[in-house]
């Protein structure tokens, strides 16, 4: 018995479609066909009935077995597509593979065409079971696609829900499933407040072999807007073609309103934080990275902060857990969350801080530790500059009260006569001068060091250095009895940028210095050149005793003296460079030194001159 079997004849010739239905009927099958030549004749025939069979020549009149192929599949139909031609080259058959045959014959070896078929055939009958058996499956899982609390749908390419579960259309305001696919012919411009994002979406989905995600916003049929998540991929058949699109919808908006107000939170924390000029970091409290640093930290340790570790940002040099705050416990004392107050020295700059620390709810949740710190290194500055002070008071100050009090006790208590009188009261003025000279420049320093007095560079004026180098001179001549003070000064000095009685200071200690420190007489040289970068260097050089290198980076530091104990040969508290330096920096200037042991010393001092 013959087997009844549909045949679509693409082919311009009726005798070799003649040819093709004998070897049907030679193979046992009952072939109901239709010949077709053109590409509208193709299609009146694909849309009249449903074929078993395409059997295709290569080369057709105005129209190609590729051109068949192409209507075909864009029919939607996955029947089996032959290629029969009289002659076909090695890559042309290649070609045709590739374009989605399913086999090509050559039409004088027809003997392949009815093995072919069968096999073809019976791979589509195992293609359709299987998408039967799919069917099935899809129809176990549908309870749970209808029944899912986050919206599903599928989709064709050009915009029209194929399905669509409850939830989504309970998102989107419609009364039921079928209500909403009837409603939306165009699904970009009816849902979409920015309809692109749909083509946009798709495109990345037709890239990649997974879900695409984007951030959408969607209208609903009362014209509200919400916010959702949409995922899409592309569903393609065998052969690689699109079939439609599916994803779902997960809404949002909640979750957006409390990201914003976090943000808006965190904002207004952020504000308040920045505007202190103290450091406020916060770090997790389990990870010990940092999760926040204000505007004034990020200016001392720079932009490279999250996610570090707070010690190792801040300076402070613990490991985690902190020794700093964690050694009490958390929850002891009645208070889960109590305020520790600590201080640390900064391991990169060797500033000190004074910290305030306490574990909160940080605004996302989660715990963190919450620290303020103060920089108080002028403060530590401060109380070692008091301790240095009672160590000058017992070492330097007591030595000019010590000869007062015993020459004021002698003069009181005995008859002395008017030249030794005179003599005594000479060795008070001076010691008492001595004094004055100490304490003046401690306060000072102190003043300078607490920022009580404003930089030079902001309270200062111009003026004029020829005149007070010359006045500094003339007042020292006086006491260099054993010295020749000379001068070289360029003409046409600039103004300089300072404050007059501080450059007045600067001179004095430098000058009293350079006597000092040549006992044995010899030239001091003080002159003044204009420099090539808008300043002008001052120089003071004597024929003294000189320094040995070691100690040249520490002269200017207070309190230090290149003698020490008790046998000194030198007088002073050691205050008088650490001035200068303090007077030269505050008004943008430098300051250095050059010195060789037995050859004497020349202190260089930078100052800006008023154009800058």
């Amino acid at each position: 018995m013959q087997k009844s079997l549909s045949v679509l004849l693409v082919e311009d010739s009726e005798d070799d479609a003649m040819l093709l239905l004998r070897e049907l009927r030679k193979g046992g099958y009952d072939p109901v066909y239709e010949r077709v030549e053109s590409e509208d004749t193709l299609k009146t025939a694909l849309a009249a009935r449903k074929w078993d069979l395409v059997l295709s020549d290569y080369v057709l009149p105005g129209f190609s077995g590729l051109d068949a192929l192409r209507l075909l599949r864009e029919s939607g139909s996955d029947m089996p597509f032959i290629v029969v031609s009289g002659k076909m080259g090695e890559e042309t058959a290649v070609e045709v593979m590739q374009a989605g045959a399913h086999d090509y014959i050559l039409k004088g070896r027809l003997a392949r065409l009815l093995p072919a078929i069968e096999r073809e055939l019976l791979e589509t009958e195992a293609r359709r079971m299987a998408k039967k058996e799919l069917f099935r499956s899809e129809e176990k899982y549908r309870a749970i696609f209808e029944g899912a609390p986050i919206g599903i749908f599928q989709s064709t390419l050009d915009g029209r829900f194929l399905s669509v579960n409850q939830s989504l259309t309970s998102l989107f305001g419609y009364d039921s499933p079928e209500q909403m696919v009837e409603s939306i012919r165009d699904i970009p411009m009816q849902i979409f407040v920015k309809p692109d994002q749909r083509g946009e979406l798709i495109r990345t989905a037709l890239e990649s072999s997974g879900f695409a995600r984007r951030e959408v916003a969607y209208r609903r049929t009362d014209g509200t807007l919400f916010i959702a998540n949409l995922y899409m991929r592309a569903v393609r058949d065998d052969m690689g073609q699109v079939q439609f699109l599916e994803g779902f919808v997960e809404d949002i908006t909640e979750r957006k309103r409390a990201e914003e107000a976090f943000h808006a939170q965190f904002r207004q924390i952020s504000t308040i934080f920045d505007e202190l000029n103290v450091i406020v970091h916060v770090a997790d409290a389990k990870t010990w990275s940092l999760v926040y640093l204000n505007k004034y930290g990020t200016s001392l340790f720079g932009d490279d902060w999250q996610g570090r570790g707070c010690d190792e940002v801040t300076g402070c040099n613990h490991p985690h857990p902190c020794p700093l705050i964690d050694g009490d416990g958390y929850g002891q004392g009645g208070d889960p969350n109590p305020q520790h107050i600590f201080e640390y020295k900064n391991s990169l700059t060797g500033r000190w801080y004074h910290c305030v620390e306490k574990r909160i709810s940080w605004i996302d949740g989660r715990t963190v530790h919450v620290t303020v710190a103060v920089d108080i290194t002028d403060l530590q500055d401060m109380m070692q500059m008091k301790d240095d002070l009672l160590s000058a008071v017992s070492h330097e100050m007591r030595t000019p009260l010590t000869a007062m009090c015993g020459y004021i006790d002698f003069l009181l208590d005995n008859e002395v006569d008017e030249v030794k009188t005179h003599e005594y009261l000479h060795i008070i003025q001076k010691e008492n001068q001595r004094l004055n000279d100490l304490l003046s420049n401690f306060l000072s320093l102190q003043q300078l060091k607490a920022k009580k007095a404003r930089p030079s560079i902001e309270t200062g004026r111009p003026v004029a250095l020829q005149p007070l180098i010359e006045e500094a001179v003339t007042l020292f001549k006086a006491r260099a009895v054993s010295h020749r003070i000379l001068l070289e000064l360029s003409p046409d000095l600039p103004l300089v940028f300072i404050e007059e009685g501080q450059l007045h200071r600067i001179l004095s200690n430098l000058l009293s210095n350079a006597i000092k420190y040549s006992p044995k007489g010899g030239d001091i040289i003080i002159g003044a050149v204009k420099g090539d970068d808008e300043s002008v260097t001052v120089w003071v050089r004597d024929e003294g005793i000189g320094m040995p290198p070691e100690v040249l980076g520490k002269i200017f530091d207070r309190f230090y003296q290149v003698e020490s104990g008790d046998r000194r040969t030198f007088t002073g508290a050691g205050l008088g460079l650490a001035l200068v330096r303090e007077m030269v920096t505050a008004c943008g200037g430098k300051v250095r030194v050059e010195s060789a042991l037995g050859k004497g010393s020349t202190f260089f001092i930078s100052l800006p001159t008023a154009r800058r």
